[in-house]
């Protein structure tokens, strides 16, 4: 049973959301960063990559660095560029370039149900990326960086889709790589509770992207239980997540670079390569 939750959203006035949305923090360099987020007051990247406004000396993992992006965060709340929806809700987000589209459930998932291995992993972390993420979520008090998961379609979800993405979209935009958001907003207490109902029947998720998010979230939610000594239900048992159908995902290359051979020849590198790996 893959348990979800609806939750009110931290989101951008709807004219001004082509100007907040950023690429994931971690896609970018510290000089991309600062050329996409120039001339840009409400750019995500002052706040995920916070560091593109201080000193370039700085550790990218100082605390003052958490601390400017937690301060770049509520000033875009107090501006009004960002405002929180009244009541819990979903949302539904589309992905669109070239000839491809996919289009998933923004929504909480279950970290309990990460802690107990229902929610399936393929990496392993590195601490010091978790430990980032956790200094995040605790600095700035949000989950801004989504997990992507996905799920095996299911007849009922997709036509509970269908029926959300009929309608006037709340958000829709073309990014400059040329990729096409848009977002639904899903308030109908109807609608919210068909789609829990029709996750209920999905027996597992898988993270496709999101390792050190996940296990982040999973820690914070520990510490603050041990803290606290409660098990009250808290915004932290969820995470942050946009969860696609697996008939919908499309796998791209992710390539290398190798700089520096170390004395050794191309075939000695293969060769070394494909004592360890499928080698193609």
């Amino acid at each position: 049973m893959a348990v979800i939750t609806p939750f009110r959203a931290l989101r951008p006035k709807p004219e001004l959301a082509a100007q907040v949305a950023a690429p994931p923090y971690d896609v970018v360099s510290l000089e991309e960063a600062r050329q996409q987020a120039k001339g840009n007051p409400y750019s995500f990247l002052r706040i995920g990559r916070a560091e593109l406004e201080l000193d370039d000396n700085l550790d990218p993992y100082s605390p003052a660095v958490y601390e400017h992006g937690a301060k770049n965060l509520q000033q875009l709340i107090q501006r009004g560029v960002l405002t929180q929806e009244a009541r819990p809700m979903f949302g539904v987000y589309r992905q669109k370039w070239g000839a491809h589209e996919q289009t998933g459930l923004v929504a909480l998932a279950s970290v309990e149900e990460y802690d107990q291995g229902r929610i399936k992993k393929h990496e392993f972390t590195r601490p010091v990326k978790e430990n980032d993420r956790v200094q995040l979520i605790q600095t700035h008090e949000s989950q801004s960086g989504p997990v992507l998961l996905f799920f095996r379609q299911r007849p009922k979800v997709a036509q509970w889709f269908e029926g959300v993405t009929s309608r006037q979209p709340d958000v829709q935009f073309v990014a400059p790589d040329t990729v096409e958001h848009t977002v639904w907003s899903v308030r109908d207490d109807a609608q919210i509770n068909d789609i829990i109902e029709a996750f209920r029947d999905i027996p597992a998720l898988y993270i496709a992207d999101g390792h050190h998010r996940s296990a982040a979230a999973s820690r914070v939610r520990a510490a603050r239980r041990a803290s606290e000594k409660s098990n009250t239900p808290r915004p932290e048992d969820g995470f942050l997540a946009v969860i696609f159908p697996n008939d919908q995902l499309q796998i791209l290359p992710y390539n290398r670079v190798v700089k520096d051979l170390h004395g050794h020849t191309p075939a000695q590198l293969r060769q070394a390569i494909a004592a360890q790996f499928e080698l193609q």
